[in-house]
């Protein structure tokens, strides 16, 4: 993108200086270079009640087979298992560090680019949880809720349409 970008801006001559536009332009890359916390929420009963335990989702728009989230202890962390297009491996399995505290935690680097993720509990019942790709192309925001033990994972899909899915305990 760079190419296309530097090859698009010509000139015969140079630019006249320009201070204060350097400055604000300086500021502006600063400001976006550092994260800002979110809020978060209180950790619920429901926290340690759901920590460690995996959650299976037949085929879905979000593409998750299977999540399990640990949400207590000194290193909150996740495993999760998507379904991929490829017969060949028809799923992907990741696992990483949680942010709980409203900044991103990066894991290891995967197939897909670097992932990032925070969590925060909404209310009593409903965890949110942001995904980014580092180096990729695409961000997630799920919303994993209980009734009872039954969990349901929402979300928007590939086609930016909103999914739902409910889940189940086990495996």
């Amino acid at each position: 993108m760079a190419d296309l970008i530097s090859g698009a801006a010509k000139s015969e001559t140079a630019l006249s200086p320009d201070p204060a536009g350097a400055r604000l332009l300086a500021d502006k890359i600063s400001d976006v270079s550092i994260e800002r916390p979110t809020r978060v929420g209180a950790a619920p009963e429901m926290a340690s009640a759901i920590s460690g335990k995996a959650y299976r989702f037949s085929a879905n728009g979000l593409n998750v087979k299977s999540l399990s989230l640990t949400l207590t202890g000194p290193q909150p962390h996740y495993e999760l298992e998507i379904y991929t297009r490829y017969q060949s491996n028809a799923s992907l399995r990741f696992s990483g560090p949680i942010g709980l505290d409203g900044l991103y935690r990066k894991g290891a680097s995967t197939p897909l680019g670097v992932i990032a993720l925070k969590g925060t509990w909404l209310n009593d019942r409903e965890f949110t949880m942001d995904l980014r790709l580092v180096g990729g192309d695409s961000d997630h925001k799920w919303v994993l809720s209980f009734d009872g033990d039954r969990p349901r994972l929402r979300g928007k899909g590939e086609d930016g349409r909103e999914v739902s899915v409910d889940g189940e305990a086990g495996g």
